[in-house]
């Protein structure tokens, strides 16, 4: 009987309907993952070592699709149906709240592991959000540094967050600009559904249309993905445990002769964890 009610215990825990929004909520950091705003709050400070969070939502330059955490990674290296290589990431970096509406951050910790060992080009963000009662619209100015690479890379946006009770949509529109030789000029616009299943297990699904240069034919595709989430409370901080599934070009809406609609082959994987606390 002990036993029993132990177990009862733990289940009304973890999903009574206030245990995160009360419990797990700290002062100036949001509850439910679903709940949250588009910036962080101001002098809060998140770790991002894992993926899904709102800062690295679009964050796409051509064919390269930033998030954070440890990565598995099969990418086609020239273009959809061309040849398949296999790497190993690890993308971690922070966001900071400037104000109540302005955040600032970069995914500076960018290594790629395998097959040959760099630390690569890395996304810097600035996010406005502009807030209402269920809706933010955002501003957002991000770019890649040339760490690996000589290329500099844009990807200037608007970022659109409805939240839905327990659910929340995010939007946006892109324009991924690279600055190698000619300069090329893209378009991404993906969307992503989330539910909180419970105050902490949140799950959501992406899509979205991507047209990483229009200077390039045949390249204009479907994206496709899934992201799994736990958010719980260490010490004075807020976690969020994630894994993400993404297919970055599932469908190829135009095909080239001999490419396949569907390029299941290519893919990425991301699990890890993001830290959300006051600092000041």
């Amino acid at each position: 009987m002990r036993v029993f009610s132990s177990l009862f215990a733990i289940a009304v825990y973890f999903l009574a309907p206030g245990a995160l929004a009360d419990d797990d909520r700290r002062p100036g950091l949001g509850g439910a993952y679903t709940s949250r705003s588009l910036t962080v709050p101001y002098n809060s400070l998140a770790m991002v070592v894992g993926p899904g969070q709102p800062q690295l939502f679009g964050q796409r330059y051509g064919g390269r699709s930033f998030d954070g955490g440890i990565a598995y990674r099969r990418a086609a290296q020239d273009g959809p149906g061309l040849e398949i290589t296999e790497e190993a990431w690890f993308h971690g970096g922070v966001v900071f709240g400037l104000t109540e509406n302005l955040e600032a951050g970069a995914l500076f910790l960018n290594f790629r592991i395998t097959p040959d060992f760099a630390y690569s080009d890395f996304p810097v963000y600035i996010n406005y959000a502009w807030r209402f009662e269920n809706i933010d619209i955002g501003a957002r100015f991000s770019f890649t540094t040339p760490a690996e690479t000589s290329i500099w890379s844009f990807n200037p946006g608007m970022p659109l967050l409805i939240r839905l009770g327990g659910a929340r949509i995010d939007a946006g529109v892109y324009v991924p600009v690279d600055t190698e030789s000619p300069v090329s000029v893209g378009l991404n616009v993906p969307v992503r559904f989330t539910v909180n299943a419970t105050p902490r297990l949140f799950f959501g699904v992406e899509t979205g249309v991507v047209e990483p240069s229009f200077h390039v034919k045949n390249n204009m595709s479907a994206q496709l993905g899934a992201l799994v989430g736990y958010s719980t409370v260490l010490g004075s901080r807020v976690a969020d445990f994630t894994t993400s599934f993404a297919w970055d070009d599932f469908l190829i809406l135009d095909p080239a002769e001999g490419v396949d609609m569907v390029q299941a082959e290519a893919f990425r994987v991301h699990l890890g964890v993001t830290f959300h606390q006051i600092v000041m």
